[in-house]
């Protein structure tokens, strides 16, 4: 009888458990898809930001170096790289003797 009983419990404790598992894994799933929609789209804000600054300052490509900065920005470990966009921008503008723009 005993044996009976103990196989009831392991049932109801396991239906328990799989119930606490598909919640789990539905929690985790919804954290990593809002971090990832997150990464994203602050990378693709970043980078069509950069992007308009540099086509008003009148820096050519200005579409491939924004394409760049997104690529740099998803990556998360090329995020500090994008200064070295913004700062290779500038000394161009600088080598072309536009240091204050709206001015030749």
């Amino acid at each position: 009888m005993a044996t009976g009983s103990f196989r009831c419990c392991t049932t109801h404790s396991g239906a328990l458990a799989v119930r606490f598992a598909e919640q789990a894994l539905d929690i985790a799933a919804g954290a990593i898809r809002g971090v990832a929609c997150g990464v994203i789209g602050t990378a693709a804000v970043q980078a069509l930001l950069l992007a308009i600054r540099l086509a008003v300052a009148g820096v050519p490509g200005a579409g491939t170096l924004g394409f760049v900065a997104l690529l740099l920005a998803i990556s998360q470990i090329g995020g500090p790289l994008l200064v070295l966009i913004c700062g290779g921008a500038a000394w161009w503008l600088f080598a072309q003797d536009q240091q204050i723009w709206g001015y030749s």
